[in-house]
């Protein structure tokens, strides 16, 4: 079951928070710590990374998955609201 997924993740995979590298800032704090950058409605659907783009620009990368092997419909929440989205479905077959 998708329960089962999202607290083997809780379990076994700490948060992490990672600094600013030299030369670059913080981002504003708005976030507070308790509150998840992303979220998302459906149990089936894992938020599995959040990393912040290579070019330094500021942006998020968002990566999910379907933990069932199936479509399904769902809505990310974001803590700020995105001034843009992007949206690559990419499908790996084992």
């Amino acid at each position: 079951s998708a329960g089962v997924i999202a607290e083997g993740y809780r379990l076994n995979i700490a948060p992490r928070v990672v600094p600013p590298a030299p030369g670059r800032s913080a981002p504003p704090a708005r976030i507070r710590a308790d509150e998840a950058v992303v979220s998302c409605s459906s149990p089936a659907v894992v938020v599995e990374t959040v990393n912040p783009a290579d070019d330094g620009s500021g942006d998020l990368i968002v990566r999910v998955y379907e933990s069932g092997g199936a479509r399904s419909t769902f809505v990310l929440t974001f803590a700020e609201t995105p001034t843009s989205v992007s949206v690559t479905e990419v499908a790996i077959m084992a």
